[in-house]
């Protein structure tokens, strides 16, 4: 499927302004419609468990949730004058439906409401979610609106650390090892794979476990017009996530495409599994697909 709209999910944080300037890098290479999804935190969710002790509890969730209400408004005005200073810098007109604009379009959305919920389900009814990072926020154990995003839209999405705001993926590469996730991943992929100078498969030969084919998926793109190469990458003495990233960087790759969570999500926490590694440590866009 092409990629003819794109989400940018912006939370009044530190990462909002290179989550929209990355969303915008990337619908100009793929001439795409950006929509921007600003979540304001619900304040009826806003108030802690204040215990039973307080005389004037109500009084004090009030005023819990007064401030949650006005800092929630002024982080939404910030966004939304961020969304304003980037459609007149890069000429995107403002636009809610296909046709009502001849060129690059954009659209502003605000819901309020807990962002974990919000962003994949804004995320269903588009073709790619951009995250920008550092994932300074990011914690192992506890869900974020990345991870939802992954796992609950049952779309792809596009993660591009916090030094990288140019988007042009000459050289994409993919992570290879057969699974359900990197199936899809692939199938996501399409519209970059187009736009590549360089196709490679990687798949990482791990001790005790079977290695994936990369020359089946080769053949496989062959058929739809795609030229790729296999490459079996060693790890032996290295985890698969850090195995891929080394073997990406050496080929100067401009795109990493995976699947995520081939394995169950605590186990990937435990254990340090490929999504979070990969997550935690790149150095260039991962397309990651669940």
């Amino acid at each position: 499927m092409s990629v003819r709209k794109v989400l940018a999910p912006l939370l009044g944080g530190p990462n909002d302004q290179s989550t929209l300037s990355a969303a915008i890098a990337v619908c100009e290479s793929l001439e795409a419609h950006l929509e921007v999804c600003f979540v304001r935190p619900d304040p009826g969710e806003a108030v802690p468990y204040l215990g039973f002790g307080d005389d004037n509890l109500e009084e004090t969730r009030e005023e819990y949730r007064r401030h949650a209400e006005t800092t929630g408004k002024k982080a939404a005005v910030r966004a939304r004058r961020l969304f304003n200073a980037a459609c007149r810098k890069y000429g995107l007109a403002k636009a809610k439906r296909p046709g009502e604009s001849a060129g690059p379009s954009a659209h502003w959305v605000e819901v309020v409401g807990r962002a974990t919920r919000e962003v994949p389900e804004a995320a269903k009814f588009c073709d790619i979610t951009v995250f920008a990072g550092p994932l300074t926020d990011y914690h192992r154990l506890l869900p974020n609106v990345l991870e939802c995003t992954l796992t609950e839209s049952g779309r792809p999405l596009l993660f591009i650390p916090d030094s990288m705001m140019e988007f042009s993926p000459e050289c994409v590469a993919i992570a290879w090892d057969a699974s359900v996730p990197a199936v899809r991943a692939v199938g996501a992929a399409a519209a970059f794979l187009l736009n590549a100078r360089r196709i490679q498969v990687l798949s990482v030969r791990e001790p005790y476990e079977d290695t994936a084919d990369p020359q089946r998926l080769v053949e496989y793109l062959a058929w739809h017009g795609f030229d790729a190469e296999g490459r079996v990458v060693p790890g032996t003495h290295e985890t698969v996530g850090r195995a891929l990233l080394s073997a990406a960087q050496e080929n100067e790759t401009g795109l990493l495409v995976m699947g995520g969570y081939a394995h169950n999500r605590f186990e990937e926490a435990v254990f340090s599994g490929t999504t979070l590694h990969a997550m935690r440590h790149a150095n260039l866009p991962l397309l990651i697909m669940h």
